[in-house]
């Protein structure tokens, strides 16, 4: 998640939930808002690719992610701190293939690279918030995507 996902197209959680909040729109929850996802920060993500082009042992799988938890419940709860507004939410019933949890162990990179998120969830979502302000409502984001 970050700047430059578009907050209109309706792709991306973090995304899709900002867009709506900006709007006055639903955001729909499958399930109780108990899924649990890693959210990471766009700049940690460019920083782990940059880091990792440069390293040259044997290890080739690496985990990226920030490592930590966060339901979709906790989400919208912070989504509503950063935005200081209400989310207007709308529980659906579970989808089947939906996976409870998922939380990535980053520890390879860190051992491998020095590699870890350094952007806290609330802080990379103001910044997000920010950015999203600045996005044209008809779906356009500034550089035409």
């Amino acid at each position: 998640y970050g700047e430059g996902q578009n907050p209109f197209r309706n792709f991306g959680v973090v995304a899709a939930f900002l867009g709506a909040i900006a709007t006055d729109s639903e955001i729909t929850i499958w399930g109780d808002g108990s899924a649990i996802r890693d959210f990471i920060y766009v700049g940690d993500a460019v920083e782990a690719s940059v880091v990792a082009s440069r390293y040259e042992g044997s290890e080739r799988i690496f985990n990226i992610g920030s490592g930590e938890g966060t339901s979709l419940r906790e989400l919208v709860d912070l989504l509503e701190k950063v935005t200081g507004k209400q989310a207007n939410r709308r529980y659906l019933p579970a989808r089947g293939g939906d996976v409870p949890a998922v939380v990535l162990d980053c520890q390879r990179a860190l051992k491998a690279f020095g590699w870890a998120p350094a952007t806290p969830l609330a802080e990379g979502l103001a910044r997000t918030w920010e950015w999203c302000r600045t996005v044209p409502r008809e779906g356009k984001s500034r550089n035409g995507k």
